[in-house]
């Protein structure tokens, strides 16, 4: 079993016990799907575990047994998926704590699942959600119906947005000015994300809302954009630069070209995820 307390005495006790259901057919003959039983307050809930990409995690017994005794720091797939259980046990712990802080035995552990999956969300993944969510409409508004079809993609911003730049000569007038301000928040926290990607243990998994919300992302990333801005040897222009260049970027170098980040729009862009944070609550 492998439990989580807390330090102090005055909190109550929060039990995280990792299991397979033996009834489940192990996949490939050895691996199976691993499950969290929560108990708080003599009140318990049970949910399967995910990645952060929402893909199931599968263990072998050996592997479950190496997480219990807390031998899993190396790398691989186990390391990697037992680092993300633990992170995950951070997240649930965290919404424990606030949510009887705020609620007193009234707390329920039922919506536990949805709080994770909001915590567990990338920033920037909310926000071209939310962007992609009221181009739709817009789109539908100034296009023929074959161009819509043509250029919208329900699943990804940037290649709807070059697609519309391929269709449309005037594309960029056809976005009305609270798009595009949100198209510069979107390359915000995308700029944000590159300089600490590799060097800062707290972005091991993206800025995500529980980053943002629990963490000290809202103020690193009015920090950062002031640095920036700056032209701050804080910040890492010249590895900006060469992320930037990787073909997998190319559609979000183009989109910060087209789209460029104004300092005067700090508020409105930490105002902007902040919505998506409420919404997904």
């Amino acid at each position: 079993m492998s439990i989580g307390k807390t330090e102090s005495p005055k909190q109550k006790k929060i039990t995280f016990k990792y299991f397979f259901d033996d009834r489940i057919k192990p996949k490939e003959g050895k691996f199976y799907p691993l499950y969290l039983q929560i108990t708080f307050n003599r009140k318990n809930i049970q949910i399967k575990e995910a990645t952060h990409e929402g893909l199931p995690v599968y263990w072998t017994r050996e592997e479950l047994e190496g997480f219990k005794d807390g031998s899993y720091d190396h790398q691989g797939h186990f390391g990697e998926t037992a680092r993300e259980v633990k992170f995950n046990e951070s997240i649930l712990e965290r919404i424990i704590r606030e949510g009887y802080k705020k609620q007193g035995d009234k707390f329920s552990l039922r919506n536990i699942k949805g709080k994770l999956k909001l915590f567990r969300t990338p920033v920037a993944q909310a926000m071209e959600q939310s962007i992609l969510n009221g181009l739709e409409a817009h789109l539908a508004n100034n296009l023929t119906h074959s161009e819509f079809l043509s250029v919208f993609d329900e699943t990804d911003l940037l290649e709807t947005i070059n697609r519309l730049k391929d269709t449309k000569k005037n594309w960029k007038e056809i976005l009305e000015p609270q798009i595009q301000a949100k198209l510069r928040a979107f390359n915000a926290i995308f700029l944000f994300s590159l300089p600490y990607s590799e060097r800062d243990t707290d972005m091991a998994f993206g800025c995500l809302f529980y980053h943002w919300i629990f963490g000290n992302h809202r103020e690193n990333f009015r920090s950062f954009l002031n640095a920036y801005f700056e032209k701050s040897d804080r910040v890492d222009f010249q590895y900006i630069q060469k992320e930037l260049s990787y073909p997998p970027n190319r559609g979000q170098k183009m989109l910060i070209d087209e789209f460029s980040i104004k300092q005067s729009e700090i508020d409105h862009y930490i105002e902007f995820i902040d919505n998506q944070a409420v919404i997904g609550e």
